[in-house]
């Protein structure tokens, strides 16, 4: 076991599993018996460490070299000769070298400085470095996986076993793996949900906390949609199995943690520079260190190599290497308490420069929520009959404007064939009488009524969504629906300008509706009628003049989000219609908390502020070492407490990232 750090491996995140791994009791049992020797080395009477044959050769602190250090020593040697790489660890391992060298001086008489004394021994230097190594790796360690702590419990969440019902309607206990799309699974109460699917059969109320950060348990019935790993609290449930196990949303969520720990932030790289300068430089130093004291300052041959001695364990930039990953694996795990899954460390780099939001409308800044308002129809067609088969055509989507088609339409849905969908677009179907259905937006309709068919003129109302219904491609209604502002968005976007934010809106809707929808919460840009290729340069032209996020939540959202600096998708583990957003995304919120957006940059600023202060502190803690070593000051003991006292600072600082308090 050896500090990462050291290791020439500067990030230290590795899978939730592997870290599990890393904190074995072997490990936590050599730490605590090299505490128990340095403490034997530490406290042993004089008149007993005499009575040792060979003492201090045979310091009881050799046990917290062997079982500390050894692991060290492993990694340097590994990096220097296969990977022909310089690393930190060699550093580290020559001054423990150099330590335990010194001590063979003093012992057959080449050197004549202190070494005898209990306490004083540069064997117990050497095991000192080693433990307090191990012990820096051991804090890190944890602080990592109470970071993870969130992923691993969204994996215990996940049932291994489901109960399908078989052909001849008799429950089978199957390995969840083994489930297929259409399988009809049953669900006892108190139980969790095994896979996405579709109440068939039954009601309940459904604990979805783990997933949405919902605190109120959800009704649901015949129709509607659970989770995996969300808990079935009442009744009795079946559901059709809507995605196998590997595509759940739950399943999504993991892997874009288990993304997040193996990218770095670019900050990160700083170190990496630094880390392969500093291990010569440090060498070269103590030598000129020595070669100052002994030949300038007139010191003996010993004095001067105990202050050589010294540099080589002051000069490893641990607490330097350790400032970005601890903190940036803190700061994720936190965020994931919150219901905030961030990809990579460098979407919480960039987040914390971002000057300009760019929201989506529907979903985003409103609830998604639509209801017809108003139905205008042509001669010869009555509001029934187009919303039924609008509704029809609809009938596959999740979007919410056919939600609101569905909600309206009681009677049962007459067949279409040939349904496609295009986003941004609309639909198009065929009746059973061989009339061409098309549903479009207000724009796709304007780009194609010079090729339809001339028909009456509708009223459009302002500041709602429109949409358009044409058969053989005569136009037959428009619909408009309302939707209904988000209640905190206007708070939401009030708290980002304070920050010095712009915001802007770009939305596929009308005019009207976006400019009411702007208005009413105080969105400073408008950029209306926009198709999905438009948002997504708008957003490339927005990032000339700075930092852009964009919040979206939908397929037509995702070019957007993968052009900005920063994507966010909202409601992320909403089912099909998100999945595309979730993928382009860098942050994914796995609810509807729109006030998250200000509160997680304000983190991710506060984040860059613990890395910035880490950087300074162990920079110059390591220049105050240096300097009091070449004076003399400090020997290898001291030396090593206060080198390492600054890596164990810097951990403790990004730690309390975990426990801070979001505003």
């Amino acid at each position: 076991m050896s500090c990462p750090c050291c290791s020439g491996e500067i990030n230290p995140h590795k899978s939730h599993h592997e870290h599990q791994a890393t904190l074995s009791v072997k490990e936590l049992a050599f730490l605590a018996l090299g505490l128990l020797s340095l403490l034997v080395s530490f406290f042993m009477p004089h008149e007993w460490a005499h009575e040792i044959p060979f003492y201090p050769l045979t310091d009881p602190a050799w046990l917290a070299v062997i079982l500390c250090g050894s692991g060290l020593y492993k990694t340097a040697f590994v990096a220097l000769f296969k990977r022909k790489k310089i690393t930190s660890s060699l550093l580290i391992s020559i001054a423990m070298t150099a330590s335990i060298l010194l001590q063979v001086f003093v012992f057959f008489g080449i050197a004549d400085v202190h070494g005898d004394a209990c306490g004083d021994s540069y064997i117990f230097a050497a095991g000192e470095v080693a433990w307090l190594m191990m012990l820096g790796e051991t804090l890190e360690i944890f602080t990592l996986r109470k970071a993870h702590a969130g992923v691993e419990k969204l994996v215990r969440l996940s049932p291994k076993t489901a109960e399908r019902i078989g052909a001849d309607g008799v429950p089978a206990t199957v390995p969840v793996e083994d489930l297929q799309i259409g399988d009809i699974v049953q669900i006892a109460p108190d139980e969790a949900v095994p896979v996405d699917g579709e109440i068939v059969e039954g009601s309940s109320s459904v604990n979805q906390a783990n997933m949405t950060g919902e605190s109120v348990p959800v009704e649901k019935t015949v129709g509607d949609h659970v989770l995996a790993g969300t808990r079935n609290l009442q009744g009795a449930l079946k559901i059709r199995v809507g995605k196998r196990s590997g595509d759940t949303a739950l399943a999504r969520l993991i892997d874009i943690v288990e993304e997040a720990e193996n990218h770095r932030a670019p900050i990160q790289n700083i170190a990496d520079k630094w880390a392969a300068v500093i291990v010569p430089a440090a060498i070269v130093f103590s030598v000129l260190v020595w070669a100052f004291a002994y030949f300038v300052l007139d010191c003996r041959f010993d004095e001067a190599l105990v202050r050589g001695v010294t540099i080589l364990v002051v000069f490893c930039p641990c607490a330097f290497a350790l400032a970005t990953p601890t903190a940036i694996a803190a700061g994720i795990g936190a965020a994931s308490r919150h219901g905030v899954l961030v990809k990579t460390g460098a979407a919480l780099e960039a987040l914390a420069t971002v000057n300009h939001i760019a929201f989506d409308k529907t979903g985003t800044l409103t609830t998604a929520e639509l209801k017809i308002n108003k139905v205008w129809t042509a001669s010869g067609y009555s509001q029934e009959e187009i919303i039924t088969l609008c509704a029809a055509a609809e009938s596959r989507s999740r979007h919410p404007i056919a939600k609101a088609f569905k909600s309206q339409n009681p009677q049962e849905l007459p067949n279409l064939s040939n349904i496609k969908a295009q986003s941004g677009i609309g639909i198009t179907a065929w009746t059973d009488d061989h009339e061409k259905l098309t549903i479009c937006s207000q724009k796709a309709y304007e780009a194609i009524k010079n090729e339809a068919a001339d028909g009456e003129q509708p009223p459009v109302p302002a500041g709602t969504t429109l949409v358009y219904a044409l058969l053989d491609n005569k136009l037959v209604s428009v619909i408009s629906f309302v939707d209904t502002v988000r209640g905190n968005a206007k708070n939401v976007v009030e708290d980002l300008k304070k920050s010095g934010i712009t915001t802007t809106l770009i939305t596929g809707d009308n005019k009207e509706a976006a400019s009411s929808v702007a208005e009413s919460v105080g969105v400073e840009n408008i950029f209306a009628e926009q198709m999905p290729a438009d948002k997504a340069k708008i957003v490339r032209q927005i990032k000339n003049d700075g930092k852009i996020m964009m919040v979206g939540d939908g397929v037509n959202d995702a070019p957007a989000l993968v052009s900005a600096d920063v994507g966010m998708a909202m409601n992320a583990v909403d089912a099909d219609a998100q999945s595309l957003a979730i993928e382009s995304a860098d942050i994914a919120l796995l609810n509807n908390k729109l006030e998250l957006v200000p509160a997680l940059i304000r983190f991710s600023r506060t984040i860059m502020r613990t890395i910035h202060l880490n950087f300074a502190f162990s920079i110059c803690l390591n220049l105050a070492a240096v300097i009091l070593s070449a004076a003399g000051i400090l020997d290898p003991v001291t030396g090593a407490i206060l080198h390492n006292c600054s890596s164990l600072l810097v951990v403790g600082n990004s730690a309390l990232l975990l426990v801070r308090t979001w505003k």
